[in-house]
């Protein structure tokens, strides 16, 4: 992998999301240079975006989401594959499929816990066995709650010499909205659970991402309605990303070997 033409392909770039992150990796003071491509669909789409950033010379590599070759193609000449198109249901298998196959490691901003789940369950031990890493979720969607929650109970147990077996986090202000991707897999997760019971039923368990889905823990379902919080002393809301922000810190905890202890519990309002 070493010897790969890029560090990073940025997949979808030419995107809302995939425009911010071109942005500030042409942006960024990295202590490394970092070698990196755009890629997509529509070449003028890329070029366009990369003269608007002020850095037209930026490789572009074209290829066909729906392609496998030419998927494999482009995961081939890379370290790492940074993939911001979503649905992912619809757009990102057969691109996973591919990182695994070229053992190229993978990462998305995916908020879809029941294909994350089908993804754990088709290429985990693939990617274990090859040595890669594919990592979901690892946008504003989860990073803020899983990093938070691993850097405060390494305070608290620094501090305190044990951990903490509850963790309740609240937002409090945000900037910003969704996205059409972020929108289009919503709607995606939505009509499958109506359409599906089964998935319907995936979606809603606490546990449905970590290593073993059928794990029993004291966790329930995320918020559903208004409640007052005591201890913030205010009206909580539900919030929209609570669903796959509490899983994936209970999946990291999980893969950790449960250092909190099986009875953990996290809640994200």
């Amino acid at each position: 992998m070493h010897t790969r033409q890029y560090d990073l392909i940025l997949w979808g770039a030419s995107g809302f999301t995939g425009r911010l992150v071109a942005e500030y990796l042409t942006s960024a003071s990295l202590s490394d240079p970092l070698n990196w491509a755009v890629a997509g669909r529509n070449r003028e789409k890329l070029q366009r975006m990369l003269n608007e950033l002020g850095h037209p010379q930026i490789p572009i590599i074209i290829a066909d989401g729906f392609n496998k070759d030419s998927l494999l193609a482009m995961t081939a000449q890379t370290r790492v594959l940074c993939t911001t198109v979503g649905p992912y249901t619809q757009y990102g298998s057969l691109l996973v499929e591919a990182c695994v196959a070229s053992k190229t490691h993978y990462c998305d901003l995916s908020g879809e816990a029941g294909w994350m789940r089908q993804m754990i369950d088709r290429y985990h031990q693939a990617a274990a066995d090859a040595k890669i890493k594919i990592v979901h979720s690892c946008g504003f969607d989860s990073i803020p709650s899983d990093m938070g929650v691993y850097f405060l109970q390494k305070e608290i147990h620094k501090q305190y010499g044990v951990y903490a077996t509850h963790i309740k986090t609240l937002v409090k202000a945000a900037k910003g909205g969704l996205s059409g991707g972020t929108f289009a897999s919503m709607i995606a997760q939505i009509n499958q659970a109506k359409a599906d019971r089964s998935f319907a039923r995936l979606i809603a368990n606490p546990y449905t991402l970590n290593p073993d889905p059928t794990f029993k823990g004291p966790d329930r379902p995320d918020l559903q309605g208004l409640y007052f919080d005591p201890v913030a002393k205010s009206w909580i809301a539900p919030f929209v990303m609570a669903g796959i922000n509490t899983r994936i810190v209970r999946r990291s905890h999980a893969l950790q070997g449960f250092p909190y202890g099986e009875a953990f519990t996290v809640r994200k309002p």
